[in-house]
């Protein structure tokens, strides 16, 4: 028998991906173009509500910055900053700016020279000392004001270092031609803004649960009705299908007793004249010779008949249990291929008939390619209960799947997902073919 663990370098059985494509079809196109629309709305919502509060607060720092540099520029204009830099008040310049900038919660006020000398801060410690300059400040000095995050770890902010959450924001201070004589730095406490941020998030998130959860209504109504509608087609298609049973069962009890009556017993009675005719004529006469060739033929058309006889007696699986039937059909594939095929059958494997029907045909299916197309010597047939599942698995040891499917596979596997099952046949790397399907071990409004 085909060895059982190069089965276990199969990737596992896609069930879930079974039922999600049956439900997919079930959908039809405008319920697939809804869902994809709700999904993606509801993708956008939550990209909203990460990404305005981010853009929120950078644009009030940047409000916060320009209220600043308008500042700076009306003292500029109104001829409150001197020509020279040696000549600035600067302790003037900062009452100035508070003056226009009122309600700001300033903790900090530093003014740089471009050689980063600190020459004025309300932290006097911090008065005529000389730091490298940060990028933020060396910008200030090329006329771009910045803002930014204050780094911490810096020496001319070891001062800073109690005051909490801060923004640091550089602005150049210009003379009357445009030069950039010094860089007047602010650190101010964020709290007005985050709380108007959070006031802003609150508001965002609040709109986008209810617009979340408005689709999530919709969805789920959606997956319900389709649901509903779903169940009863397969409920349909399971009677249906149950029908299409009984009367192919009928229709087969029919040619088989039409094959055995009307063809089977009157080639018996050819055979028997036949014979009856040899022994009225001599030994090895060329007549006796024809009637021998003739009875030959007589004889394989009854062999190949009795062969059809016992597939067709084989039938759908409605009178007989799985395990019975499954045996029936090794068999005949032993007797009829010339295979070594194997069986193993595992706990329950009771079902509705229907859904014992089809999974007997995909059986019949798959062994119908093994001995078609596979070129094989062993077979392993295994049935199997896994929860609420009966599986069915084919193992072949021949020249494995070309990845075509076939009418037959198509057929039944479309079958199978219409009760709620499925099927896979995929190429065995160490060679072969393995070839699985299965069911609801219970059938819907049925019971096993």
């Amino acid at each position: 028998m085909p060895d059982d663990t190069t089965v276990v370098e199969e990737a596992p059985r896609p069930k879930i991906a079974g039922m999600v494509r049956a439900e997919w079809r079930e959908l039809g196109r405008l319920g697939r173009t809804a869902l994809v629309a709700l999904v993606l709305l509801a993708v956008v919502l939550v990209g909203l509500a990460m990404s305005i509060p981010p853009l929120v607060t950078h644009y009030l720092l940047e409000a916060e910055r320009d209220s600043l540099v308008r500042a700076v520029q009306d003292l500029t204009a109104a001829g409150l900053i001197p020509q020279e830099a040696d000549l600035v008040d600067l302790e003037a310049l900062v009452q100035d700016i508070d003056t226009r900038l009122p309600g700001r919660e300033i903790v900090r006020v530093k003014i740089w020279t471009p050689d980063g000398t600190v020459v004025y801060s309300d932290a006097g410690v911090l008065i005529g000392n000389t730091y490298p300059l940060s990028e933020a400040a060396i910008a200030a000095f090329r006329g771009e004001a910045q803002f930014s995050i204050p780094d911490l770890s810096h020496p001319e902010n070891v001062a800073e270092r109690g005051l909490g959450d801060l923004v640091e924001f550089y602005v150049p201070v210009d003379d009357l031609t445009g030069d950039h004589i010094l860089v007047y730095e602010v650190y101010e406490r964020p709290g007005h803004l985050l709380h108007t941020v959070n006031d802003i998030r609150r508001y965002v998130l609040v709109s986008v649960t209810v617009g979340v959860g408005l689709l999530g209504v919709l969805l789920a109504i959606l997956f319900f009705q389709n649901g509903v509608r779903t169940m009863r087609r397969q409920r349909e298609t399971e009677r249906a299908l149950g029908d299409l049973i009984r009367i192919q069962d009928e229709e087969r009890t029919r040619i088989v007793g039409a094959l055995h009556d009307e063809i089977g017993q009157p080639l018996y009675r050819i055979l028997f004249g036949i014979e009856d005719c040899r022994a009225r004529v001599e030994p090895g006469s060329p007549v006796d010779a024809e009637l021998a060739g003739v009875g030959a033929l007589a004889r394989q058309v009854d062999s190949r008949l009795r062969s059809e006889l016992r597939l067709l007696n084989a039938g759908l699986g409605t009178d007989l249990d799985l395990a019975t039937c499954l045996r029936e059909l090794a068999t005949v594939t032993e007797g009829e291929a010339g295979l070594r095929v194997g069986l193993e059958t595992t706990g329950d494997l009771s079902l509705p008939p229907v859904n014992r029907a089809a999974l007997l045909r995909a059986a019949q299916e798959g062994i119908i390619n093994v001995r078609k197309h596979a070129c094989a010597r062993e077979v392993m047939i295994k049935a199997t209960r896994s929860g609420d599942t009966i599986e069915l698995e084919i193992v072949d040891d021949g020249v494995g799947i070309d990845g075509q499917r076939g009418v037959g596979i198509v057929t039944t596997t479309e079958r199978l997902e219409s009760i709620g099952g499925g099927l896979r046949v995929r190429r065995r790397r160490s060679g072969g073919t393995v070839f699985r399907a299965w069911v609801p071990a219970v059938g819907r409004g049925t019971d096993s």
